[in-house]
């Protein structure tokens, strides 16, 4: 039996979601308790991390389905929760055993409504609700939730977040938003779909979508409509079906808006069961309404844009391989334009992927670097099948030529394995060879059974390499199934001549280019946004859209940021008689509107604590991206004081986890260590600018040394840059001759990988 100090555990409850419940008491006092810690092969940083989130998140709410969080017990390697004491079985067990009747469902989802009600008046969204996530006792329809670790806080004034924050639940369980594959955020309605997922399930004992093809599951929760409940379990009543299916709708406007109208719909539910007459006047949601204000989840004025990027995909799935430039000013859209083909893609049997250039690239390709390595995680995740069959035509287009791929994109060494080195040829040899394996490796990936749309941010921050690799794409994939989506600032073709002669080279060598400038958006469309977030009618928000699109001169991004700026300041109160909301323009006019996402978290990010703060400028230093153990290394902390400081950033909105749309617990993904993020390249400069230029270079080089002694020989040549990125930034302290002939032989040994990739301009700068 394992020792948790202070506590003496006796039997085991139950086991779910990767912990063990004890049975317990507290020595101390003799109280029983409920003790959750890890299973053994889950004793790591990453469930520390998850047991610290859920304790932090929970203890200070109190409400009959949640479980009380007593304390946290932490010993050698171990992290435990003390919880009070519950009894019932977990609802996957009386699923399975067909332990429930209709009544006993009804009065369960009434109950698990309700707690979702209480959470969400928290500021927590689950965003993961199963059968195994749930206690319930048939008798008395009581429930408790035993396990938060993988639901969210939402940051204070925030109503929505985006999908990346939470991890990703698994095909069966998660709501279209959840996926990735379309262009929306995550917010307590998204729990409600999840409901309906699990009501489903009690009703009729499986899933609405079920099957092993990963892209099938998902393609079904975000566009296939489930068949009703009351098709399957026949004298079903049909109002129970009704509120099923309203539980399910795809978009979060059509499901129910409340806890409340939940509880209301399922309690004429209960009496449809109880009284076996069939109900013919019954609408579910008719007497449901929100009591929180959420902004409108649509992409507004950009219905021409979409269209033709539709088409244009359509074309291209048909063999007519295409480049799309969108452009526009910062915060125009064209990110969001982009990613709403995410879900026509998915229709197709395709795949998205996507990179973003930095403003300061931390190695050439980075863009196609980022796009590649979800490539490669959304083929790690597929069936063996499909999965060996990827291998077999990546490997066979590229043959023995491979290593320059591997090279160019080295997670892709996940799908093809090893490839033995290559010859060494002539400069002009070496770029005709890598021309036509970059070209058949595209080919090979971009079939007509499965079109691919590739998604490069950014553009105006491209290395000339990147632009180069471009063209060698498109010039060699007339007749594939490859779309290219590329952004960029408006700014960026009007006053950069490189951009400009590289649209210009790409159109003379026979490259249809196709471009869409996004304008900002007028009254009217500001006045549709508004008219759907306040449900009232369009002469009613008239005005105050009129306002909006003048201070924020029609920029999309700037009216999100203001109307969020209006909704956190009050101004926006329900009427708890007519149930409308009301406001005052005057108050609207007095409010300027910020441009800027510094200013938005300047507050913010004066007021964290020095250690934070330390720790955040660190984590800066090593990159956009970077793992709590280096972070933890050269910061000077435990892992688990890291871990406490990484869950307060991500709550307050610097950093999120990173974890790929399809990533799950039995991936390889998974048991990588866990990668954040900082949120906007702006929030990490921000916090690289709060030390001394002296200090970050020390900074630079402990990255650097730690890099060095902590990879393997194996993998020295994948981070090869990385490392001497970070010395290069940390010259200025280097003062010995030795380090300065080390530093030397890595950025010559950095060149030489670089020039195998045909980046010869940033091989020449490493030679500098």
């Amino acid at each position: 039996m394992l020792q948790i100090p202070g506590y003496e555990l006796h039997e085991k409850f139950f086991e779910t979601c990767g912990y063990i419940f004890f049975r317990g008491i507290e020595l101390s006092t003799g109280k029983q308790v409920i003790v959750k810690t890890p299973m053994p092969e889950n004793e790591s940083y990453r469930f520390y991390v998850y047991l610290q989130h859920e304790y932090l998140l929970l203890k200070e709410i109190s409400s009959p389905g949640i479980i009380r969080v007593l304390n946290i017990v932490e010993s050698d390697d171990r992290v435990s929760l003390i919880l009070e004491p519950f009894e019932g079985t977990l609802l996957s067990e009386l699923i399975s055993n067909s332990g429930l009747t209709v009544a006993d469902t009804l009065v369960i989802a009434k109950n698990i409504a309700f707690t979702l009600g209480e959470l969400h008046r928290n500021g927590i969204i689950t965003g993961t609700l199963d059968p195994s996530r749930i206690i319930a006792d048939p008798a008395n329809g009581t429930i408790k939730m035993p396990d938060f670790t993988r639901s969210v806080m939402l940051p204070p004034g925030e109503k929505e977040i985006s999908a990346a924050n939470f991890h990703y639940p698994g095909p069966l369980y998660i709501a279209p938003e959840q996926t990735g594959c379309i262009n929306r955020l995550v917010d307590y309605r998204t729990d409600f779909y999840l409901l309906g997922l699990l009501l489903y399930e009690m009703l009729t004992g499986k899933t609405p979508f079920h099957g092993d093809d990963l892209t099938g599951l998902i393609h079904s929760h975000i566009s296939k409509k489930p068949v009703p409940p009351s098709n399957i379990k026949k004298n079903l009543p049909a109002s129970v079906s009704m509120v099923v299916m309203k539980l399910l709708e795809k978009n979060a406007e059509n499901r129910y808006q409340s806890s409340w109208g939940i509880r209301s719909d399922l309690e004429k539910c209960i009496e449809h069961a109880a009284s076996g007459k069939v109900v013919h006047e019954f609408h579910a949601g008719q007497n449901d309404r929100s009591e929180t204000l959420m902004m409108p989840v649509k992409l507004y004025g950009r219905e021409r844009e979409r269209s033709v990027l539709t088409e244009l995909f359509k074309n291209a799935a048909s063999g007519k391989s295409c480049m799309v430039i969108v452009s526009g000013d910062p915060g125009s859209g064209k990110t969001s334009l982009a990613q709403e083909l995410k879900k026509h893609v998915l229709q197709y049997g395709g795949y998205f992927i996507e990179g973003t250039f930095n403003r300061q690239p931390e190695s050439p390709y980075s863009a196609f670097i980022n796009a590649f390595s979800d490539f490669a995680r959304l083929i790690i995740t597929e069936k063996k099948e499909k999965f060996e069959k990827w291998r077999d035509k990546i490997r066979g287009s590229i043959g023995t030529n491979g290593k320059i791929i591997t090279e160019l994109f080295p997670s892709l060494e996940l799908i093809t394995g090893k490839f033995p080195d290559i010859p060494e040829l002539g400069p002009g040899e070496t770029g005709n060879r890598f021309r036509i394996v970059l070209q058949n490796f595209f080919k090979s990936i971009s079939s007509r059974e499965y079109p691919l749309a590739l998604f490069l941010d950014d553009l105006q921050f491209a290395d000339d390499e990147s632009l180069k690799l471009l063209e060698t794409v498109m010039s060699g994939t007339e007749s594939s199934h490859l779309m290219i989506i590329c952004s960029m600032d408006k700014a960026s073709i009007d006053d950069s001549p490189r951009i400009r002669s590289w649209m210009e080279t790409i159109c003379n060598i026979g490259i249809k280019l196709h471009t869409l400038n996004l304008k900002p958006l007028n009254d009217g469309t500001v006045n549709l946004m508004m008219q759907d977030m306040l449900h009232t009618q369009p002469e009613k928000t008239r005005e105050i859209s009129r306002i909006i699109a003048e201070k924020t001169l029609g920029n999309p991004g700037h009216i999100n940021r203001f109307i969020k700026k209006i909704r956190s300041g009050g101004i926006f109160t329900l009427d708890s008689i007519t149930g409308e909301w009301i406001w005052k323009n005057e108050k609207v006019r007095e409010l300027d509107a910020e441009d800027d996402i510094i200013s938005i978290y300047a507050e913010q990010i004066s007021e964290i604590d020095d250690k934070t703060s330390h720790t955040l400028s660190v984590a800066s230093c090593i990159g956009m991206t970077f793992t709590p153990e280096i972070l933890s290394a050269i910061a000077g902390l435990s892992l688990r004081e890291t871990a406490v400081i990484l869950s307060s950033a991500i709550n307050k909105r610097f950093i999120v986890p990173v974890s790929s749309q399809y990533d799950s617990e039995s991936t390889v993904a998974d048991k990588e260590s866990p990668r954040y993020r900082f949120i906007h390249p702006r929030i990490r400069e921000t916090f690289y600018s709060l030390p001394d230029m002296k200090f970050r270079e020390k900074l630079h080089l402990a990255i650097a040394a730690h890099l060095i002694e902590n990879t393997p020989g194996a993998l020295r040549n994948e981070r090869i840059i990385e490392i001497t990125n970070q010395m290069n930034n940390g010259i200025g302290q280097i003062s010995l001759p030795e380090k300065l002939v080390e530093l030397a032989s890595l950025n010559l040994e950095t060149a030489l990988k670089v020039k195998a990739t045909g980046a010869y301009n940033q091989a020449v700068n490493y030679l500098k």
